[in-house]
């Protein structure tokens, strides 16, 4: 860095050079004010300096604060935007309905159930079904989910439900075909459900949790003991902890309030074999024929349309419009062609 030098004049350097300097001497001095006078002049005097040094300050502040709003600012817009949480999509599809459904969303108080109106559920919504109603929903997998009247549940997430009071039917599809959500368990008070497959029925109630399997593999875990389930049989789990085990029907009484929730069905050209076959499955019965010419009649005949009606009736209903017709012996549905017998 250079240093700087100032150069200074004669007159500084030598006063006595100075001409001004003997007008300076003859001058008489300056009179002073009184002590009161100056007094109050230096008083003002540093009042107004005060007040220009607090606004000066303010301004500073200003800046200060404003430099701070704008940096605030700057960051929050060079920030990467953070999204909005995506609401869960649906767990389960509005199959059917009848009668009075009750839904509250997750989190919403009890006065805040409203009759059910959507198209789907989702997590964490409860539902209730009415006296003389019925609900049945399909799983985003195609498993089918229904409920009894008198039904109370909610909806964990796409592997558990929880049952609160009331019974539902579980049906994951034929044996053949894997689910596609694994493990999926019904939850409630008494003890835990978890299915291998493919139909069965839990029922909860004050007194008791019994657990029906129609087809398939059911596990039930409560907090002494587990026990399995298999087709035909029914496990009871009592209120005093005693675990009971029965031997009972796949079709009948039991299961025919589940019979009558069925989804609606999308025949498009399904076969008459296929429908009979959807009708056997839902009602807990078999199918046989008597002969190759009444398979292959049923294999034969398309069917189209939407079947609206319980699977007892819907098949009676297409038998009437077909040259099939069938005879239920034993929990097994015969077909074979009209005008012929054994």
């Amino acid at each position: 860095m250079k240093r700087t030098t100032t150069d200074h004049s004669d007159a500084e350097r030598n006063p006595s050079s100075d001409p001004l300097a003997p007008l300076f001497r003859h001058a008489d001095a300056r009179p002073r004010p009184p002590a009161a006078d100056e007094a109050q002049v230096r008083a003002a005097v540093r009042a107004k300096w005060q007040r220009m040094t607090q606004r000066r300050r303010q301004r500073i502040a200003g800046f200060a604060l404003a430099a701070t709003i704008v940096l605030a600012v700057s960051v929050v817009l060079l920030l990467p935007a953070t999204k909005a949480p995506i609401p869960a999509g649906p767990l389960a599809t509005v199959s059917s309905q009848s009668g009075e459904i009750l839904v509250r969303a997750a989190g919403m108080p009890d006065g805040a159930a409203r009759p059910l109106a959507q198209s789907s559920l989702a997590s964490g919504e409860w539902v209730r079904t009415g006296e003389a109603s019925a609900l049945a929903v399909t799983w985003t997998d195609g498993t089918s989910l229904r409920l009894d009247a008198n039904t109370e549940l909610r909806l964990v997430s796409a592997q558990v439900i929880e049952l609160l009071d009331g019974r539902v039917y579980v049906d994951t599809g034929p044996e053949q075909r894997a689910p596609a959500v694994t493990g999926f368990e019904v939850h409630t008070r008494a003890g835990t459900v978890r299915h291998i497959g493919t139909q069965y029925l839990v029922a909860l109630s004050a007194a008791r949790l019994a657990v029906s399997v129609r087809e398939g593999r059911v596990e039930l875990h409560d907090a002494n003991e587990s026990a399995t389930a298999n087709q035909g049989e029914q496990l009871v789990l009592t209120g005093a902890g005693t675990l009971q085990r029965h031997e009972i029907r796949t079709h009948g009484e039991l299961w025919h309030w589940a019979e009558q929730a069925a989804p609606p069905l999308e025949l498009d050209g399904m076969s008459a074999a296929t429908f009979v076959q959807w009708a056997a499955r839902e009602t807990g019965r078999a199918v046989s024929y008597r002969d190759e010419a009444a398979r292959a009649l049923a294999e034969a005949t398309r069917l189209h349309g939407t079947v609206t009606q319980a699977p007892t009736h819907a098949l009676e209903l297409m038998l009437q419009t077909s040259d099939l017709e069938q005879h239920v012996i034993n929990g097994t549905i015969s077909i074979g062609v009209k005008g012929e017998r054994d």
